[in-house]
């Protein structure tokens, strides 16, 4: 989903595939737990959302509206990869606009919290 934001921009999609995999593979293959697409989509937004804050932290508090879409469409094209029934359910848009909206209503955080402590 490399767009015009993501002109000059480097790819990360390999690495976020990779972390995404191994997600995957810690969070429900190794227990033996069905993995649905609502866990794909989950679990793609949740990492979506700590990778946006993360840079935003890294950079001083900046992370601007291009290079946040860039983020969020190299995990969208990574979970696609992985599991690319998912696309019937859910645009490119849809997702974008979910994490922007957990983001700007100051959610994010939380949740991302809350997601990763069920596997701890």
């Amino acid at each position: 989903m490399r767009g015009i934001f993501s002109i000059g921009k480097p790819s990360f999609q390999k690495s976020f595939t990779n972390d995404l995999a191994i997600f995957f593979q810690n969070h429900f293959i190794s227990s033996n737990a069905p993995i649905h697409v609502r866990n794909v989509l989950e679990e793609s937004q949740i990492y979506a959302m700590d990778i946006c804050l993360h840079f935003k932290q890294e950079s001083g508090g900046l992370l601007p509206e291009d290079w946040f879409k860039h983020m969020i469409a190299e995990v969208y094209d990574s979970m696609l990869q992985l599991f690319p029934i998912v696309e019937e359910r859910i645009s490119f848009e849809k997702f974008l606009g979910d994490i922007e909206l957990n983001i700007a209503n100051g959610h994010a955080q939380n949740m991302i919290d809350n997601y990763y402590s069920k596997f701890k």
